[in-house]
């Protein structure tokens, strides 16, 4: 029975990418953001809040949730000061 219950948990893993699998990246964001999305998760990744690629499991990161009216300098301040807010 435990066998069968940990083949099946890995399978699930497997399929869903949390075992070290494909990672999924979902990225929200508006169109007035001053800094391109992909900087932005560069930013949350290098302040460990985006987990590096390839190590499975889905990651959702709201860069609509930045206020508007920042600049660059700005945004990259509030992405390492508030990122674990940003990212599910």
């Amino acid at each position: 029975m435990k066998a069968a219950v940990a083949r099946r948990i890995r399978q699930l893993e497997d399929r869903f990418g949390s075992a070290g699998g494909p990672s999924f990246l979902v990225v929200t964001s508006c169109v007035t953001l001053r800094l391109d999305p992909d900087t932005c998760v560069r930013i949350l990744r290098e302040c460990g809040f985006v987990p590096p690629d390839g190590t499975g499991g889905i990651v959702v990161v709201h860069l609509n949730k930045i206020p508007d009216g920042l600049n660059q300098d700005e945004i990259e301040k509030y992405l390492r000061e508030h990122g674990a807010e940003l990212c599910t």
